[in-house]
């Protein structure tokens, strides 16, 4: 598990990510769907407020660990932590 955990996340994926085909249909006007108000805003805002990212880190966290720049601002919020082939932390990050 550690192993597709960490192979996850070194390519930028959430641990729970499922592929969407190019052919993937999204209906804003009918329907009644997980996620549907967060593509609708999206869709209609023309952007996402946070983007997740992937991370290198210098010493191990914990998932819902703060994310802050060198000033102290708060970035975003970590969603998934692993460790690297190399015994490095990574983790995946909503900034």
């Amino acid at each position: 598990m550690v192993e597709a955990s960490a192979s996850a996340l070194k390519r930028g994926k959430p641990l729970n990510a499922f592929p969407l085909s190019d052919e993937a249909e999204i209906w804003y006007n009918i329907g009644c769907y997980i996620g549907q108000e967060t593509i609708a805003k999206v869709h209609n805002l023309g952007a996402v407020k946070q983007q997740l990212w992937g991370l290198q880190l210098k010493t191990a966290c914990e998932v819902d660990d703060e994310v802050q720049d060198s000033d102290g601002t708060k970035l975003g919020k970590v969603t998934s932590v692993s460790t690297a082939a190399d015994g490095s932390p990574i983790a995946m990050a909503y900034l």
